[in-house]
């Protein structure tokens, strides 16, 4: 794969793996867990990923219909 993605409406990044080959640091199906007064969430992030010293969190929707 060289290249992908959606044409993206929202300004975002539409050629992920550019994005991720210029990047500092990459993860992926990364556990997480976050605790709020007594309520706890919990699942995995998809893709993290550090560029310019910001972090990305990217989640994909792989059953949404991209003509809605």
């Amino acid at each position: 794969m060289k290249n992908g993605g959606y044409k993206q409406d929202s300004g975002k990044v539409e050629d992920l793996i550019s994005e991720l080959k210029e990047a500092e640091e990459v993860y992926t199906e990364l556990p997480f867990a976050y605790k709020e007064g007594n309520d706890i969430y919990n699942g995995i992030i998809d893709l993290l990923y550090k560029k310019n010293n910001k972090w990305f969190i990217v989640d994909y929707k792989t059953n949404l219909d991209p003509s809605e």
